[in-house]
C-alpha cells in the first residue's frame, strides 16, 4: 500500500508541475487588444519597463531543471534590482557632489561678504569720527547759556553786558555775536527755562569768557542758577 501511495504522489506531481507552468505561461500572456479599442504598438519599440519574461524549465518533469530555472529566475529578478538601485544610488551620489559644490561656493561668498562688511563699518566709524571732529571744529565759537530766565527777551545786549562784566579790559568790538537764540522746541519741565544758545564772531573769544566765567560766581548781575558752557556736538 506504501508503494502505491508513494506511486500516485509521484504522478501527482509530475501531472501539478506541467499545470503550474502552463498556467503561468497563460496569466503572463498579454490579451490581444482590438483594433478598435487602442492603437497597436509597433514591434521594434524599446519597453524597458515591462517585466523579463519568464523563464521556464525545458523539463517541467525534471526537478533539477526545475530547480535551475527557479535559480534563473531569482538571479535575474535579483540583478535587476540591483541594477536599479546602483543607479539611484549613483543619481543620489551626484546630486550631493553638486550640493556640496554649491555650499562650498556659498560658504567662500558669505566670507567676501563678511570680510567686506567688516571693512565698511571700519570705513563709518572712521568717518563718524571725522563728521563728529568737523562739527566740534564748526561749534568751536558756540557758548550754551543755562539757567537764564525766560522773561529776559532781549538776549543780545543782556549777554554782550555780561562777557562785558567777565572781561573788562576787552574792547566789546572784541565780543560780537554772530547770532543768539533760545534752544529749539518745548521744555520737558516747564519751570525750568530753555538754554541761550549763541556763535562768537571771534572764535578765540569763547575760551576767554568760559575761563572768566571758571572763577566768578555768581555771574555778574546774574541770578545763581545762570552757568555758561562750551557747545560741542551732542553725538
Amino acid at each position: 500500500m506504501e508503494k502505491n501511495r508513494a506511486g500516485g504522489s509521484q504522478r501527482s506531481l509530475s501531472q501539478t508541475i506541467p499545470e503550474i507552468f502552463r498556467s503561468g505561461q497563460k496569466s503572463n500572456m498579454a490579451p490581444t487588444p482590438s483594433r478598435a479599442s487602442s492603437p497597436v504598438v509597433p514591434e521594434e519599440e524599446d519597453r524597458t519597463d515591462e517585466s523579463p519574461a519568464p523563464i521556464l524549465p525545458a523539463d517541467p518533469m525534471n526537478p533539477a531543471e526545475l530547480y535551475r530555472s527557479i535559480q534563473l529566475m531569482f538571479k535575474a529578478e535579483l540583478s535587476k534590482a540591483v541594477a536599479d538601485l546602483s543607479k539611484q544610488v549613483g543619481e543620489l551620489g551626484n546630486r550631493v557632489s553638486d550640493m556640496e559644490l554649491r555650499a562650498d561656493d556659498l560658504a567662500v561668498a558669505i566670507e567676501a561678504d563678511r570680510s567686506l562688511l567688516s571693512d565698511h563699518i571700519d570705513k563709518l566709524d572712521l568717518l563718524e569720527l571725522k563728521i563728529e571732529d568737523l562739527e566740534n571744529r564748526s561749534r568751536r565759537a558756540n557758548v550754551r547759556i543755562r539757567g537764564l530766565p525766560e522773561t529776559v527777551t532781549d538776549l543780545n545786549t543782556t549777554i554782550l553786558n555780561l562777557f562785558a562784566a567777565l572781561l573788562p579790559q576787552t574792547d566789546r568790538s572784541y565780543l560780537l555775536m554772530d547770532r543768539v537764540h533760545r534752544a529749539l522746541g518745548c521744555p520737558k519741565n516747564p519751570d525750568v527755562p530753555r538754554d541761550v544758545v549763541l556763535r562768537m564772531h571771534y572764535p578765540e573769544m569763547r575760551d576767554k569768557v568760559l575761563q572768566a566765567a571758571r572763577n566768578v560766581s555768581p555771574l555778574p548781575d546774574m541770578p545763581p542758577s545762570v552757568h555758561l558752557y562750551a557747545a560741542p556736538s551732542t553725538s
